[in-house]
């Protein structure tokens, strides 16, 4: 067994915590520029992958008592920042905290003004791509910590940050299928940009069962599916008739909710 497990390790190798990047997706209420938005991503130097508890209720109809579960509910995560030099990272952090609420008249502005559609959080091999990924849906942050400054410390200013969101998704994909990053993060994002040739035809050889939509139109696909998240969440879409369809390609390949 031991050998075994040695044969995996130097096989398969093992997750470093310290190969992963960040992408934010900017909220309607900030303008920022492309150059000190993509600043703000690099400079993330923590970040969690979140976690997600099932809430459930006794249930007995005869005998023993089972645990039924009922609700999903995901936690926030601490994401930590470098500040640089001239605090952009902590004025664009401080600018959207502070676009929640109308800070004269203390009204809170509307949901979709302030959130962000959504944050992906990257993982990465030791060979530098991208094998696997979280999408944090309809973001916020919740709470700034405090920043400490110091006549003595020769440390780098750094800011904490909270983050509330909706709910995730997760995407992977093995190293059957010849991907880089874009692949990745398209696929994360929604195909924005199309897969390959050679990768859509690998996944269609895995399951004949994912529509051909998936691919061509997965914005389509997904508004067929689930229907528009402001529909979700009032309870109007079609989202709860399909009961959440999901599907697996092969072994870690890609999971899709």
């Amino acid at each position: 067994m031991l050998s075994d497990f040695i044969a995996e390790v130097k096989t398969r190798g093992l997750a470093n915590p310290s190969k992963f990047k960040v992408n934010i997706a900017l909220p309607q209420l900030i303008d920022m520029m492309p150059n000190d938005h993509k600043m703000v991503q690099m400079f993330c130097d923590q970040a969690q992958l979140p976690d997600l508890n099932i809430s459930t209720s006794q249930s007995r109809t005869y005998g023993e008592v089972r645990e039924v579960p009922y609700e999903n509910l995901y936690g926030n995560i601490t994401m930590s920042f470098y500040v640089d030099s001239n605090f952009i990272v902590k004025d664009f952090f401080d600018r959207w905290i502070m676009s929640i609420s109308n800070q004269t008249t203390r009204h809170f502005n509307y949901y979709n003004e302030y959130i962000s559609p959504s944050i992906d959080i990257i993982i990465l091999n030791n060979a530098q791509s991208a094998v696997y990924g979280v999408k944090l849906f309809e973001c916020y942050p919740k709470q700034l910590q405090a920043v400490s400054l110091d006549y003595a410390s020769k440390d780098i200013v750094k800011l904490s940050v909270s983050m509330n969101y909706k709910f995730w998704r997760s995407t992977a994909i093995s190293d059957q299928v010849v991907a880089g990053e874009n692949q990745l993060i398209s696929l994360l994002k929604g195909g924005t940009i199309a897969p390959t040739n050679e990768v859509r035809e690998e996944l269609q050889q895995q399951s004949n069962d994912v529509p051909i939509d998936y691919f061509q139109d997965f914005y389509g696909y997904q508004n067929r599916v689930f229907g528009d998240f402001q529909n979700i969440e009032t309870g109007n879409g079609d989202s709860f008739g399909i009961n959440g369809d999901s599907f697996r390609i092969n072994l870690q390949d890609i999971i899709s909710v």
